[in-house]
């Protein structure tokens, strides 16, 4: 649910919500593996380790052989072999996490491929005028040498920002 799905059913898109209980839930690959064959996807794409799971299990009872796993951070996430193998590709975001991945797992490293983020980062290449930054400063109650650094992120361990503030 959440806000992505407010925005999606704006847009008229068709959602499908499926409610996790705790512990594993074999009900829930059986309700997966149903609305897979019924939909007859092309591809199954997911994300996250308890997506990775539930979905690779669920598309490969319903004989959907095109799985896709993307992996955005550098956090440990280990699964089971098998559930690498029946992934077509797994994606990430640069080559640091693609040699995580690899280190931490047990997958065939012909089916890593890396997709750079698409942030254009020019749309934030905007400097500051020197009177903007007085200004800042001075409304933050700064002195008008004092370094200021902006960063973006959540407060994640698999974020780091921690590195960034050392």
């Amino acid at each position: 649910g959440g806000e992505l799905k407010t925005i999606a059913l704006n847009l008229d898109l068709k959602i499908t919500t499926f409610n996790k209980k705790g512990g594993i839930d074999f009900n829930l690959i059986s309700e997966l593996r149903s609305f897979i064959k019924k939909e007859k996807f092309d591809i199954v794409h997911t994300h996250n380790l308890a997506p990775l799971i539930y979905g690779t299990i669920a598309s490969s009872l319903a004989f959907n052989r095109h799985l896709i796993h993307t992996r955005h951070g550098r956090e440990e996430v280990k699964a089971n072999s098998l559930i690498w193998a029946l992934n077509q590709k797994v994606v990430t975001i640069s080559h640091d996490a693609k040699e995580f991945m690899l280190k931490h797992n047990n997958i065939n490293p012909n089916k890593v491929t890396v997709i750079h983020n698409g942030i254009d980062l020019k749309t934030f290449d905007r400097p500051l005028t020197n009177e903007q930054k007085v200004n800042f400063k001075r409304e933050l109650g700064l002195k008008e040498d004092t370094l200021i650094l902006g960063n973006v992120g959540r407060l994640a361990r698999e974020k780091d920002q921690g590195s960034l503030i050392k």
